[in-house]
C-alpha cells in the first residue's frame, strides 16, 4: 500500500474536465509531451472560459486574447523558441503571450534579446550598401532621345553645355527648357532608360497607402506609394531614378511584391506633397553607434510595446523595426509563425495598429557588421 506522501505526490487533477492530467512529479518536458500527445489525439478540448465571460463580446475577447497571432488555442502549447533556453515554459502555464518577433515567441526578455541580436547582425552584415549608390546607365537619356529622332545632335550638345555650365539640373530638364520637349516625351524616355513602366497619378489616395512606409523614407528616397493591387502588389513611383534598395526593404517588411515605375515630374511633386501631409503611424527616431547599442534599444522597444508581431529590415543606414500592436485580421487561418515569418504577406495595417522604430546606425571607417 502506498504511503500518504507518495499518494499525494502522484495525485492527478483534471483541468477543467479537458482530460489534461497534472502530475507534480512530471518534469516540464514530460508535461509538454503529455499536452502535445493529448492535443494531437483530440483528447484536449478548448480551455474553459472564465466566469466573467458572460456576454458574446466578452467570450470573443477572451478567445482573441488566447490567439497571440491568429495561431489558435494550440499556440498555448508552444515552448520558447530560443534553442538555448532551459526553462521549457509552456504558454499554457506562462501568462506572457507577447511579444512576438519575426514569427518567434520568447519566454523572457533575455530570450527575446537572443532573437533580436541575430536579426540585427543579419541586417548589419547584409550586402545592402550603407548609402544610395549612383547608377550609370548603359544608354544615357540624351542618346535615347537622339536615337528616337526626338532631338538633334545640336540640341543635345546645347543642353549638355548648359548643364555643365550651371553644374546642376538633369539633362531632361535642360532639353525641356531649351528645345521645348514635352514632359511626357522625357518621362517616356526615362522609363525606357530604367526598363520600367510609366505611371500616371490618377485617383491617388494617400491615406490608403500611408501606413506602408514611414514618412522619413518617402521624403529621403523620393518614393511615392501609388496603390496596392489585389492586396499583393504595391505600385511604387519615382520621379527620376529607381531606388532598388528602398523597394527591396519595403518588400521584405510588407511581404508585398513591389512594381516600380517613373512618374511625370509635375504629377510626382503634387502627389508627393499630398503624401507628406497625410497621417502616418507613430514613428520613433533614435541612433546607435554599435551593434550592441542597437540590440539593446530594439529589445527595449519590443519589450515595452509587447507587439503581436514585429519585423526588422535595414534600409541603408536605418534599421527599420515595425511592431503590430494588435493581431492582424486576415481572411485565412494560417499559423502564427507562417503569418509573422519574414517575407510573409501581411494586410495593409491601420494607422493605430502599427508603430515604426527607426534606428540610424552610425558606420565607422572600420565598421562592417558587428562592432
Amino acid at each position: 500500500m502506498k504511503s500518504a506522501s507518495t499518494a499525494t505526490a502522484q495525485t492527478a487533477v483534471e483541468a477543467g474536465g479537458s482530460g489534461l492530467l497534472w502530475n507534480r512529479n512530471l518534469s516540464w518536458e514530460q508535461r509538454e509531451q503529455n499536452a502535445r500527445e493529448r492535443y494531437a489525439h483530440g483528447l484536449l478540448g478548448p480551455l474553459p472560459l472564465p466566469e466573467s465571460a458572460t456576454t458574446p463580446d466578452a467570450v470573443a475577447s477572451e478567445r482573441t486574447s488566447r490567439q497571440p497571432w491568429m495561431g489558435g488555442e494550440s499556440s498555448f502549447f508552444a515552448t520558447c523558441m530560443n534553442p538555448d533556453c532551459r526553462t521549457n515554459w509552456l504558454r499554457l502555464w506562462r501568462r506572457r503571450q507577447v511579444p512576438r518577433f519575426e514569427g518567434q515567441w520568447a519566454c523572457s526578455p533575455a530570450c527575446m534579446e537572443v532573437f533580436i541580436s541575430a536579426a540585427v547582425l543579419r541586417e548589419l552584415n547584409s550586402d545592402m550598401p550603407w548609402a544610395p549608390q549612383p547608377h550609370r546607365h548603359r544608354m544615357p537619356l540624351g542618346l535615347i532621345l537622339l536615337g528616337q529622332g526626338i532631338i538633334s545632335e545640336e540640341q543635345l550638345r546645347q543642353a549638355l553645355d548648359a548643364q555643365r555650365t550651371s553644374g546642376k539640373g538633369r539633362i531632361g530638364l535642360w532639353l525641356m527648357r531649351q528645345s521645348g520637349l514635352s514632359e511626357d516625351r522625357v518621362t517616356r524616355a526615362l522609363a525606357q532608360q530604367w526598363g520600367c513602366p510609366l505611371y500616371q497619378v490618377t485617383a491617388h489616395q494617400p491615406e490608403s497607402v500611408a501606413t506602408l512606409v514611414p514618412r522619413l523614407f518617402l521624403d529621403s528616397y523620393g518614393m511615392l506609394p501609388l496603390r496596392v493591387a489585389g492586396g499583393k502588389v504595391l505600385h511604387l513611383g519615382f520621379e527620376d531614378r529607381i531606388q532598388s534598395a528602398a523597394a527591396l526593404a519595403i518588400a521584405r517588411m510588407t511581404g508585398l511584391r513591389i512594381e516600380t515605375g517613373v512618374v511625370p515630374s509635375t504629377q510626382f511633386l503634387r502627389a508627393h506633397e499630398r503624401m507628406m501631409d497625410a497621417a502616418y503611424p507613430r514613428t520613433v527616431l533614435t541612433e546607435a553607434s554599435s551593434a550592441q547599442s542597437a540590440i539593446g534599444k530594439i529589445t527595449e522597444a519590443v519589450e515595452r510595446i509587447r507587439p503581436h508581431a514585429a519585423r526588422l529590415v535595414r534600409l541603408h543606414q536605418y534599421l527599420w523595426l515595425r511592431m503590430w500592436r494588435t493581431p492582424v485580421t486576415a481572411g485565412d487561418a494560417r499559423s502564427s509563425a507562417a503569418q509573422d515569418a519574414p517575407g510573409a504577406p501581411l494586410p495593409v495595417p491601420r494607422i493605430h495598429q502599427v508603430e515604426d522604430w527607426l534606428c540610424r546606425y552610425s558606420v565607422h571607417d572600420d565598421a562592417v557588421g558587428y562592432q
